[in-house]
C-alpha cells in the first residue's frame, strides 16, 4: 500500500505553507485526491512531481525564470525609492 499524506504533512515536507498546498491541489498544480472532504496525496507522486518540476524546497516555492532579460534599453529601478533612472 502507497502511503498517503495529509495536506499538513505534505506542507511541512516541502516546507510552504498548508494554504498554498490547498491552493496547488484545487487548480490541479500537483497530484492530489480528494478523499471525503479531505485532500490526499502520495507520496510516490508527490517525489516524482517534484523532480519534474524546478521546485527548491529551501526556499519553499517553485522557482521560475524570467521570460525577459533586462537589457541596457530598460529603466534601472531601484528599490526604496521608489523612482527609476534612465
Amino acid at each position: 500500500m502507497q502511503e498517503l499524506m495529509t495536506s499538513t504533512e505534505v506542507a511541512l515536507y516541502l516546507r510552504v505553507h498548508v494554504r498554498t498546498i490547498y491552493h496547488w491541489a484545487r487548480t490541479g498544480q500537483m497530484p492530489s485526491r480528494r478523499v471525503g472532504g479531505s485532500w490526499r496525496f502520495k507520496k510516490a507522486d508527490l517525489d516524482s512531481w517534484l523532480s519534474e518540476t524546478n521546485f527548491s524546497a529551501s526556499r519553499g516555492k517553485r522557482v521560475q525564470r524570467p521570460e525577459k532579460r533586462i537589457g541596457p534599453e530598460s529603466p534601472k529601478v531601484y528599490e526604496g525609492e521608489g523612482q527609476s533612472s534612465l
